[in-house]
């Protein structure tokens, strides 16, 4: 079995959790093994670097930068989890003005990327569950508050109920059609579209509506402003019913929309495309009612390495689109049809939280072959091939979200670790065929756990706990080291 070695010297002065797994003997156990070790490398020994004396998370071996999104992401999907105190400094770096900053560190606010700063909400009460500082929860709240008021003023529109701005992380004008697309003076950043910036889209509102939620427990933890933490939860729920009425109801596919038009002859009218990150916020946030997310499993785009980012192919001229054969139309184009991990790490989960295992475990296992095929983990993937240099868009290996992701995928989604307010729940998903899998090393609030999952499917049969048998839930009190068994079935 492969370990992971931690190498970076400054790293040995920090509090870090890294769990071993340990898949067994199957093709399958091994090539997990291989991955979340490739992840936990790229993740550690590539993107933690040491700056100004502390330890952060940057984006990506050629990206120098901790980006706002990217840092929120790493910190929710995998960072407070493994290293607290490094996920801590990376969330602080991203304030500016006391709330979250637009694009990249730097002590200055800046609202270039305005449309995914609250994941930082989002990650900021993740850590809270995971660590239990309450110092630091006294600061989340006072950027929650100030960063939702701040978007509240500029980007939401009451006219639809909805807040303007593009997908998660889509920042390229190849992400969205013409005319929004119709690229000039070969700018590619969608910020410098006024037009492109007026979208509302699934992704964007589904965080919102979890970023209010969250707002909320944060006030409720610190027993701090309940009227405004209901007020924050009403809003989350208006906000969840304009989404299911503006971008699923109608849908001629079950598929909820892309985004609403923001301006134009089409103002307010729904783009029918399927986006992958907006599936998945909307399933895993609880937008999706149960008869709504049946309908997505069942028309789910999904292509031979994942789910892409977006389906059908956009109709625009930036870079791959329009420019290639009819056959690979939008397949080399960065965020079009395309495979970033970080998409496929959110559905991953989402498929977890609504019971799909089957579904999980083949994107689970196309992202642990993506890996080993190319060498490590890249930014981007071709939907088909798998290759991750695309035309007219250099590869770039060591993205850290990916690894997040993949590390997410095994924590949360397979092993089912569920950080509450009281302690830690589980909601295993072991896909059949896999054998048994072990993961060593978990800690919950000083407890270390070595958990052993067995059979298939999602349905715990027996759960124990040093071979008593016990509910699957453990208290944030719990000390010591114990021995977790869980046995599914289908």
């Amino acid at each position: 079995m492969r370990t992971f070695q931690l190498r970076p010297h400054y790293l040995k002065k920090e509090i870090l959790h890294l769990p071993v797994l340990n898949g067994g003997d199957t093709e399958v156990g091994n090539l997990l093994e291989n991955a979340y070790n490739e992840a936990l490398h790229v993740m550690f020994n590539i993107n933690c670097v040491n700056r100004n004396g502390q330890s952060v998370f940057v984006a990506g071996g050629e990206y120098s930068d901790i980006w706002t999104r990217d840092g929120a992401y790493n910190s929710y999907a995998a960072g407070s989890f493994l290293a607290p105190g490094v996920t801590e400094n990376t969330l602080r770096a991203l304030l500016a003005d006391g709330m979250v900053n637009g694009s990249i560190a730097g002590g200055k606010f800046d609202d270039l990327q305005f449309w995914d700063k609250q994941l930082w909400i989002i990650a900021a009460y993740r850590h809270w569950l995971v660590t239990r500082n309450r110092e630091f929860l006294e600061l989340a709240a006072d950027v929650s508050l100030k960063t939702l008021t701040y978007q509240e003023k500029h980007y939401f529109e009451s006219e639809f109920a909805l807040f303007r701005g593009p997908g998660f992380f889509l920042d390229s004008i190849g992400a969205l059609p013409l005319p929004y697309a119709e690229i000039k003076d070969g700018k590619s950043c969608v910020a410098d579209y006024p037009d492109a910036v007026k979208v509302m889209t699934l992704s964007t509102n589904a965080l919102y509506v979890k970023a209010y939620r969250d707002a909320a427990s944060i006030l409720e933890s610190l027993k701090r402003n309940v009227t405004l933490a209901a007020e924050y939860r009403e809003k989350a729920d208006s906000l969840a019913e304009t989404i299911r009425e503006r971008f699923f109801r109608n849908s001629p596919n079950g598929i909820p929309a892309y985004f609403i038009h923001g301006t134009g002859p089409e103002k307010g009218s729904p783009a029918w495309f399927q986006e992958g990150s907006g599936l998945g916020f909307s399933l895993l946030f609880g937008i999706a009612d149960p008869s709504s997310g049946k309908r997505i499993f069942e028309q789910v785009h999904l292509e031979p390495n994942g789910i892409p980012v977006i389906w059908p192919s956009l109709d625009n001229n930036y870079l791959g689109s329009g420019k290639t054969g009819s056959t690979d139309r939008g397949y080399h184009t960065p965020q079009n049809i395309t495979i970033w991990p970080q998409v496929n790490g959110i559905w991953m989960l989402a498929c977890a939280a609504f019971g799909q295992t089957a579904l999980l475990g083949s994107e689970l296992e196309n992202l642990c072959r993506l890996i080993q095929e190319n060498d490590g983990i890249w930014e981007i993937y071709h939907a088909r091939t798998g290759n991750p240099k695309l035309w007219g868009h250099p590869a770039k290996k060591h993205q850290n979200w990916g690894a997040a992701a993949l590390l997410s995928a095994v924590h949360h989604a397979v092993f089912g670790l569920t950080f509450t307010e009281d302690g830690m729940e589980f909601h295993p998903n072991l896909p059949s065929g896999w054998g048994e899998l072990k993961l060593s090393g978990v800690n919950i609030h000083g407890a270390s756990l070595e958990i052993v999952l067995k059979g298939s499917g999602n349905r715990i049969t027996r759960f124990s706990m040093d071979g008593k048998e016990c509910a699957p839930c453990l208290s944030s009190r719990l000390d010591g080291h114990h021995a977790i068994a869980i046995e599914l079935g289908e």
